[in-house]
């Protein structure tokens, strides 16, 4: 089985970062940070534009390409294997959309992520709770985001999830 590349944005704008919650598998319910599957004639940057843009109607002023990360989701109904490439977005501005046809958005706070009990609950992807783990508590720019994201040990690597009872869980393997 092939990996799916995928384009991710962490989209940030004033020590806030947005993440949708996704009507569709995989991650159904789960907020993640938006981006989607990369067609054959777009370059990453072209489905970054377009991806985020669909997803929450945001026109990219910068964006930083940060590594990607090979990752497998074990769900009941299928196994997905993805090969997600992330960037650090800055929004020309951070009028998004709060509804699409992809999910709902929601900007919080970086600490408020960094609470346990955050608005998000444990409704966050497993992988995007990885990274925001890694971002210090007093970034505020692209730039913060982007060298205390490309100094971690996030990206190179693969991931491996299950879900179970609803939630998703980092297993060794699950092939």
């Amino acid at each position: 089985m092939d990996y799916t590349e995928v384009v991710c944005g962490i989209v940030w704008h004033n020590g806030r970062i947005l993440f949708m919650e996704r009507f569709n598998p995989p991650y159904e319910g789960v907020n993640c940070f938006p981006g989607g599957k990369i067609e054959p004639d777009q370059t990453l940057e072209n489905a970054l534009n377009d991806e985020i843009l669909d997803e929450t109607h945001l026109k990219i002023n910068r964006a930083i390409y940060l590594g990607y990360v090979k990752e497998i989701i074990q769900e009941p109904e299928a196994i997905y294997k993805n090969l997600l490439h992330f960037y650090a977005v800055n929004p020309i501005d951070f009028d998004y959309a709060a509804k699409t046809r992809e999910g709902t958005n929601k900007a919080i706070l970086l600490t408020d992520l960094k609470n346990p009990k955050c608005c998000l609950g444990d409704t966050v992807a497993p992988l995007a709770l990885l990274i925001i783990n890694r971002i210090p508590i007093d970034a505020w720019t692209i730039d913060d985001l982007t060298d205390a994201l490309t100094d971690s040990t996030v990206f190179g690597n693969e991931y491996n999830f299950v879900k179970s009872n609803g939630k998703y869980i980092q297993t060794e393997s699950v092939l």
